[in-house]
């Protein structure tokens, strides 16, 4: 077999020309020396047409190719123009990984992408590159140049299976792949035939009202009203009348008969949300209608049958209120039947691709603009961003994006500057370089702990692939007073371990006030922390 640099590469051209993997071949000025037919479908639409005479269709990618040999491939009208007069401003995977190649003059490592296609589908793609010195092709055309090669497979049949495979993970518009999720995806059916009582806790922003209203459009009460109440720190004198309603004359500007909300969810559904900051006087007044399914409308006597499923939502645990005195534990047992707990997008980044490529559609059809595909580095910030706002947080991040580009192609200067900057568990905890060390990725946040490789002693930081990537079987790193010891190659409890110890870091071991930033019980906390072998020692000395 003859290898470039033989000094005859005629071989080349017909060989290429087969192959079913995309090439396209540019000189170092950036002027297209080949593209063989498997790559035409990822050239300009704006482009003439190519194969005009011939009728056919292409098949999976591919021109059809001429049978004669006196007919030109189509694909060589492209040869000495521009590459951007042949590959639009979309094709940035492409793009990058040529440029890269010919600015480091080497071959560069497969990199998965997505590529726009003539018909305006966006293909997701693997790319790989080879360099070609001017030395190694002077017979060649372009020889009296460097050239760089890409060859490019097309994963359209695996997307699909892919799609395939996410629509597992989503249950109307939950979406998620993480345990948690999947766990809720689950048990949702089976709770939402029932007409228990539900109570969801979680952190703002987690999506508490969205499960609440997927189990009203799971039951069999889905063609019924739904009606929602946020509670919050609403005072009693607009919140009773916007519960229970009222009659004509029960005040002053009453003027005429209002129902509240229970009324209006009449043979349907009712969710009260953040409840946990009613006062004492309308807890009293809400366990007796969730006891005697009744209410009674300001100014009357005359109680009222409430026929409703009740959904109630806390941002804070209701336990630890009870605890506290902030809420009646005759309440809180009344409404603990069925809980569920959303766990923060902090603890479950796996979820945040499958969410990115959802809220992207959803933003889309609102803004009238699309982001067909995301640049690796600005994915990479996505997934190490802490997200105090939660999938709230998130959506308002990609709408900020979306407003902001001309392109469909979502990069890092469009991202908020809070996630630029954000090493991905705040920047107090970032880790500082380390002699021999080995590097972060340039235009990569800089991760905020590192681990410690048993063979070398040498650091590495935990980002790669799905925000962190698997280092070895034992995972074991100290940083100030906290201490995680942890038995795992699962890269995602490595995060979780890392971003508890940051949560707990900043409050100094204090349990309680942790969960509360988490959204979560203090319970579940000190179980996952176990479970995490996560450690922090307080100003006392004691171990949290």
């Amino acid at each position: 077999m003859q290898e470039f640099g033989s000094g005859n590469e005629n071989w080349f051209d017909p060989v290429v020309s087969e192959l079913a993997e995309g090439v396209v071949r540019v000189a170092v000025d950036w002027t297209i020396l080949q593209i063989n037919p498997a790559a035409v479908v990822f050239t300009s639409s704006l482009t003439e047409p190519l194969d005009e005479t011939s009728g056919a269709e292409p098949v999976q990618g591919r021109m059809p190719s001429q049978a004669q040999d006196h007919n030109p491939q189509p694909e060589s009208a492209f040869n000495g123009k521009p590459y951007d007069a042949i590959f639009s401003p979309e094709s940035y995977d492409l793009t990058q990984a040529l440029q890269e190649t010919l600015q480091q003059q080497q071959s560069l490592p497969t990199r998965t992408g997505n590529l726009p296609a003539r018909d305006s589908q966006t293909i997701p793609v693997r790319i790989r590159t080879v360099f070609l010195p001017a030395s190694s092709n002077s017979s060649s055309q372009g020889g009296e140049q460097a050239q760089a090669i890409a060859i490019i497979e097309n994963l359209h049949e695996q997307s699909v299976l892919q799609a395939q495979l996410e629509e597992q993970y989503e249950l109307l518009d939950l979406i998620g792949k993480s345990p948690a999720l999947r766990r809720l995806q689950t048990i949702l059916p089976d709770i939402a035939q029932s007409d228990s009582l539900v109570l969801i806790e979680g952190p703002r922003g987690s999506g508490k009202t969205l499960v609440a209203r997927i189990l009203h459009e799971l039951s069999s009460r889905k063609r019924k009203p739904c009606e929602s109440v946020v509670c919050g720190d609403m005072p009693d004198t607009l919140l009773e009348p916007e519960l229970f309603g009222y009659v004509k004359n029960a005040f002053p500007a009453a003027t005429r008969d209002k129902p509240g909300a229970f009324a209006r969810a009449k043979n349907g559904t009712l969710i009260l949300e953040d409840l946990g900051g009613i006062s004492t006087a309308l807890q009293v007044r809400l366990l007796r209608s969730i006891q005697e399914r009744t209410f009674e409308p300001m100014g009357s006597y005359s109680p009222i049958q409430s026929d409703v499923r009740l959904i109630v939502t806390s941002s804070t645990p209701l336990a630890e209120s009870v605890r506290r005195g902030q809420f009646r534990d005759d309440l809180y047992y009344r409404l603990n039947i069925i809980r569920l707990e959303l766990p923060p997008l902090l603890l479950r980044r796996e979820d945040i691709p499958l969410l990115v490529k959802k809220l992207l559609q959803r933003t889309g059809a609102r803004t009238g603009k699309v982001i067909r595909t995301v640049a690796p580095d600005a994915m990479q910030m996505l997934l190490n961003y802490s997200y105090p706002g939660n999938v709230r947080e998130l959506e308002n991040i990609l709408e900020y994006a979306m407003v902001l580009t001309h392109s469909p192609i979502l990069t890092p200067e469009l991202l908020p500057p809070e996630v630029r900057q954000a090493s991905g568990l705040g920047a107090a905890m970032q880790a500082q370089p380390i002699p021999g060390a080995l590097q972060q990725q340039p235009g990569f946040p800089q991760p905020a702990f590192q681990a410690i490789q048993p063979q070398s002693g040498a650091l590495t930081p935990l980002t790669a692939g799905m925000g962190i990537s698997p280092l070895h079987p034992s995972f074991d790193t100290q940083t100030g007073k906290g201490q995680i010891t942890l038995s795992t190659n699962d890269p995602l409890e490595q995060a979780e371990a890392q971003a508890l110890l940051a949560i707990l870091t900043r409050h100094d071991g204090n349990r309680t006030t942790a969960a509360e930033e988490l959204g979560i019980d203090k319970s579940t906390l000190w179980r996952k922390m176990k479970k995490l072998g996560v450690e922090y020692h307080t100003r006392r000395g004691r171990k949290s």
